[in-house]
């Protein structure tokens, strides 16, 4: 039975709204990984290259004309080996890429053809792509299996580089075309196995969802092959392989490795635990439940088991990308009776690592068995946020713990150790293509628990095994294939009811007024703060239990209060859920809350500005407690004035919230550096090499908070004041004020009315070859000012202790709906619909997302051909 969801008045940061009944069920021992040997692709042309690998993204100008052009630097061999982390352009690709510049950037590329018409293999009647204003494109077929051979079809023509990358990267593949510098992620990927797990869910797909998978397949490959070749193919100098069916099914993977974070954080904390103890990192932890666990097994080098696998994850984080701070996202409804025309309103906005392309691809679908419009991630033959005629749904991340870090202790003879006695290890052997190098075999050890993933070091009986839901889980494509012919609450949930692969909570909203909550996913059963640290393999009782099934997991629909909202927080009361999780500070879910209650009209335009909303409920506390500083000099009181004087809202132009906004990254630190001295380094990012992927730092807002609410006397090595623990915390954040205002004048200068938020806080659209510097601003969107915090409905990655470090995470897009009959949409991206250097829309919904517009989402025919740019007719060709 569902419950409602509570009121913004009685929402706590422990606890906001997906309430349920689910109760603790019985545990049960979990599948083993498939042990499946895979062996590389062959069709690579050899060269001696070396290129750093690549992040996700397909390449583009920066929409300059060409007359612009000559007056960047002109590309010489010697800038093109210029060393990117490491990584260098080969000569013979380094030639490539100078003849690429030369000649490429002076002369409009040859785009794919969107208008007339093509006779192509594999249909079995008329397909229409007619793209609009915006290039969304709406495809008209007489089926499903046509009308997904043209999603395919225009996803190859806008984005395949996206596609080809995330693949190759998936596989471990980058070798390949990359050199041996791109070795140490392709031999972290190679151990994980995703593509191993991907090519086993695909051959264990039953056969009636393989036929409605394959026509995707076809039209990307359609496209593929007689559509440009992606410029950095030819930098690269290569040619791609054909799409298969089980690369489909391998994004999905990637995403439940990627974006689910209780693995690495496990070795964070057994890392800070092994450098200064327990007592440390729990106060500095809110998430630690009380009596977690908090030893960890004597004479295992954490530090040593992940110093490699921390550098090969960087490599991939780099490359993709992805991580789990840019999990965050958006969704909500609101029932009919709290608008002003009486139809649910429903809204969502998925927050993911700010590149370039974005990762949302926005398409319109007709055929007799579904009408859907939304935003696919291309690669994936379905809508992942988006609505069809009846209903409307989107994904956040639920940040239930999925994956561990399980240590693994292995005797002389290749055997480990289980509850029951010693097993002996299986082997997998891998065979790494490396360009211009022999190849490189690697084997890879298995347990019962899944890959091993770290070193083999000599002395060290020890290792780490990855238990993923990745690896063991059936594929998710069809979830998307049935979601959209959903048309209730029912159907909704029996289709959510299969999917077994990233933890998500799904906002459904429908024509007849219904709203609701769902999460989903590979969950498995096992008491809450059980997964704070890396368990042991050898201990029956820290294996988790069976998955819980969908029904189970928490959920709400039709509460009483008439809203929903999800925004990574923890879902129940932890002493309510019957699994674990690293859910985020509930500042941001207590804001949307807030803004829902406080009316009972809401518009498409009160939903539009709640998600670019960036009010931080954690600034404002901050704020409260610096405006009652007093006996400072007269310049900082001014400053001081200006803070009591905000409204709380973390925009660009607000000089307040860089004042602010910095004093807290000085009080941050000084937190921290507290209770971890010279190792507070483990804490900002030493184990996840970049903040964004710090679960721990992600959070720190209710820490800090609750720091300066409570003024605790022993938090900081000094003696105790007259005034006691209250003068020791405004001493420490006088100081921080200070050292604020000398960061801000040294940046920005002396004069404060150039001290703005958007000064400090930017993004950079981040193609994968941005890091090159003469690509940068050709291939790369940015900087921006961005503004905002992590606890606001905007979220943008949260603040370390360098306020100016560039953002990384941010809205990939935004989609508003109004549950008419049709629903009308309204939606923007954080870039462009199409992938290609020079394309008039490679970047032009930017203007959009930075204002926080909407554009309309034709779902009528009426409206597509009004709205008509572009009409491509695809014929069978027989």
């Amino acid at each position: 039975m569902a419950t409602s969801a509570p009121s913004a008045a009685s929402a706590s940061p422990q606890a906001l709204p997906i309430p349920s009944d689910a109760p603790v069920i019985s545990a049960a021992r979990p599948l083993s990984p498939r042990s499946i040997v895979c062996p590389p692709r062959a069709g690579v042309a050899p060269a001696d290259a070396s290129i750093r690998p690549l992040r996700s993204a397909s390449v583009h100008c920066a929409a300059v004309p060409c007359r612009a052009v000559p007056r960047l630097p002109s590309p010489t061999v010697a800038d093109a080996r210029e060393r990117v982390h490491g990584l260098r352009l080969s000569l013979s690709q380094a030639g490539a890429f100078v003849r690429a510049m030369g000649g490429e950037l002076l002369r409009p590329p040859a785009p794919p053809q969107i208008d007339g018409a093509l006779r192509l293999p594999g249909l079995h009647g008329p397909v229409e792509i007619i793209r609009d204003a915006s290039a969304v494109p709406h495809i008209y077929a007489g089926g499903e299996a046509d009308a997904l051979f043209g999603l395919g079809f225009v996803h190859a023509q806008d984005r395949y580089w996206q596609m080809e990358f995330y693949r190759r990267v998936s596989q471990g593949r980058m070798a390949e075309v990359a050199g041996p510098a791109a070795l140490p992620a392709d031999r972290l990927m190679r151990s994980v196995g995703l593509h191993r797990a991907a090519r086993a869910a695909w051959d264990s797909t039953p056969a009636d969802l393989r036929e409605r998978v394959l026509p995707y397949v076809a039209g990307v490959n359609a496209a593929m092959e007689r559509g440009p070749r992606p410029l950095e193919t030819r930098i690269l100098d290569y040619e791609p392989e054909p799409w298969q069916p089980w690369d489909s099914a391998l994004f999905g993977k990637l995403l439940t490795f990627m974006l689910s974070p209780a693995w690495e954080t496990q070795i964070q904390r057994a890392r800070l635990i092994e450098q200064v103890g327990p007592e440390a990192l729990i106060a500095l932890d809110p998430g630690y439940p009380a009596g977690g666990p908090a030893m960890i097994p004597p004479g295992v080098p954490f530090g040593h088991l992940s110093r490699e696998l921390r550098g090969a994850y960087a490599d991939l984080v780099r490359q993709t990308g992805l991580g789990a701070g840019g999990a965050g996202s958006n969704a909500w409804a609101v029932a009919a009776d709290a608008t002003a025309a009486g139809t649910t309103l429903f809204a969502c906005d998925p927050h993911l690592t700010a590149v370039n392309p974005p990762y949302g691809h926005f398409a319109h679908v007709e055929c007799p068995e579904f009408s859907v419009a939304g935003a696919t991630a291309p690669g994936f033959p379905g809508i992942i946020w988006g609505c069809n005629r009846r209903i409307a749904w989107g994904a956040t991340a639920g940040l239930a713990s999925t994956q561990d870090a399980v240590v693994e202790e292995f005797d002389d003879g290749g055997r480990y150790r289980t509850p029951g006695g010693w097993e002996r290890a299986g082997e997998i052997e891998e065979r790494i293509a490396v360009r211009g190098h022999p190849d490189e075999v690697v084997r890879i050890r298995t347990t019962r628990n899944g890959p091993i993933v770290s070193p083999q070091i000599p002395g060290v009986r020890h290792a780490l095994a990855l238990r993923s839901a990745a690896l063991d889980a059936p594929t998710s494509l069809g979830v998307l294939l049935d979601l959209p012919r959903a048309g209730d609450i029912d159907e909704f949930r029996a289709a959510l009811r299969s999917y077994r692969e990233y933890n998500l909570v799904i906002g459904y909203a429908d024509v007849e007024g219904h709203i609701g909550l769902q999460m989903t996913g590979a969950v498995p059963q096992r008491p809450p703060g059980s997964a704070w640290l890396p368990p042991c393999g050898w201990d029956p009782d820290a294996a988790p239990g069976r998955l819980v099934p969908t029904e189970e997991l928490p959920h709400t629909f039709d509460p009483p209060g008439g809203r929903v909202w999800a925004a990574n927080h923890a879902p129940l009361p932890v002493e309510r859920l019957n699994f674990d999780g690293e859910f985020l500070d509930a500042y941001r879910a207590e804001r949307i809350g807030e803004a829902l209650s406080a009316s009972d009209r809401h518009t498409p335009e009160t939903m539009r500005a709640l998600q670019v909303d960036r009010r931080s409920v954690g600034f404002r506390a901050v704020a409260r407690h610096l405006g009652g500083l007093d006996g400072v000099g007269e310049r900082e009181e001014r400053l001081l004035q200006r803070v009591r004087d905000w409204d709380g809202e973390a925009g660009v132009e607000s000089v307040a919230a860089a004042i602010v906004g910095v004093t807290y990254t000085r009080l941050l630190e000084a937190v921290v550096r507290a209770k971890l001295g010279d190792h507070a380094p483990l804490f900002f990012g030493d184990v996840h090499a970049v903040p964004n992927l710090n679960i721990l730092l992600a959070r720190t807002a209710s820490l800090v908070v609750g720091l300066l609410d409570d003024a605790p006397a022993d938090w900081f090595d000094a003696a105790l004041p007259p005034g006691g623990g209250r003068d020791i915390w405004r001493a420490v954040l006088l100081r921080s004020f200070r050292d604020a205002v000398a960061l801000l004048e040294e940046r920005l200068g002396r004069n404060p009315d150039r001290w703005t938020w958007g000064q400090v806080r930017r993004v950079t659209l981040k193609h994968g070859l941005g890091d090159v510097p003469i690509l940068a601003k050709l291939f790369s969107l940015g900087p921006y000012p961005v503004g905002s915090d992590a606890q606001a409905p905007l979220q943008a990655s949260p603040l370390g202790p360098d306020p100016f470090a560039v953002v990384t995470g941010v809205p990939a897009l935004r989609m508003v709906v109004e549950m008419r009959d049709p629903p009308v949409a309204r939606f923007t991206l954080a870039g462009g619909q199409v992938g290609r250097r020079g394309d008039p829309h490679h970047d032009d919904l930017l203007r959009d997302w930075r204002a926080g517009d909407l554009r309309p989402l034709h779902t009528q025919r009426a409206d597509v051909e009004a709205d008509a740019a572009h009409r491509l007719r695809l014929e069978p060709a027989e």
